[in-house]
């Protein structure tokens, strides 16, 4: 009897690249970085007393198996990493799930969405005085592949200094915005232990990334918490901070 080999599958979000030297993390990411505007943007830090905060994921190992690949997609040895955006209500159910970047296969991509709406499910994201508020994040679904490092990241920037002498970070912007596209407020999702990082990131965060507002399962704007991943990376190939 022939048994076929299991298929490897995985959720997955951002990788701590603070671990990978900047170099290496621009051959992965084929040297493309953005350069940051020369004009300063103006964003909203969130108060001393905020109590906003992102969505928890609830038990996500068990969300996506390797039994969970499409029979299509395997017998046409088919795989590929998808890229989708999910929305999050306030009782912490998805409501969205919005393909970003495709596998290449459709039955992969359909299937990435219908397992995030039938098993995702999360502790609500907060706003600034605590209460559930709905959000978005980003997530990747790796079917049978190691293609990930060059589709993980909402930004790729080049910045001409990190504090402490660092050459990259990796960090998790946390914004409030309204359905009228205006950031309420930013932070990062895990602060650092460096002030000044934090507010450059939410400063180029306002440069590279638009206030968007989420959309409901209706297709409405409506106001929401977004959690955006950045890689800040010193010197690049981009114009670079002024």
């Amino acid at each position: 009897m022939h048994l076929e080999p299991r298929p490897e599958v995985s959720l997955e979000r951002m990788s701590n690249v603070n671990q990978i030297s900047a170099p290496t993390l621009l051959k992965m990411l084929g040297g493309l970085c953005l350069g940051v505007l020369a004009t300063p943007a103006f964003t909203q830090q969130s108060a001393p007393n905020d109590l906003s905060a992102g969505p928890k994921a609830i038990q996500p190992g068990s969300w996506v198996k390797a039994g969970d690949y499409p029979k299509e997609a395997w017998n046409k040895d088919q795989s590929g990493t998808v890229k989708f955006a999910l929305t999050i209500d306030v009782q912490g159910a998805v409501s969205r799930c919005d393909i970003l970047v495709s596998s290449g296969a459709p039955s992969l991509d359909q299937q990435a969405c219908a397992l995030m709406h039938r098993n995702g499910r999360f502790k609500p994201a907060l706003d600034a005085a605590g209460l559930p508020i709905p959000s978005e994040i980003t997530r990747l679904i790796a079917w049978n592949t190691n293609r990930k490092a060059d589709i993980k990241y909402d930004a790729v920037v080049s910045v001409k200094s990190l504090p402490s002498d660092r050459k990259s970070a990796d960090l998790a912007v946390r914004q409030i915005v309204t359905a009228g596209n205006r950031v309420e407020s930013c932070a990062l999702e895990k602060p650092s232990k460096e002030p000044s990082l934090d507010l450059q990131a939410c400063k180029i965060a306002s440069q590279v990334l638009a206030p968007r507002s989420l959309r409901a399962a209706d297709g409405s704007p409506i106001r929401g918490l977004r959690i955006s991943d950045l890689v800040l990376i010193v010197g690049g190939t981009g114009e670079g901070e002024s």
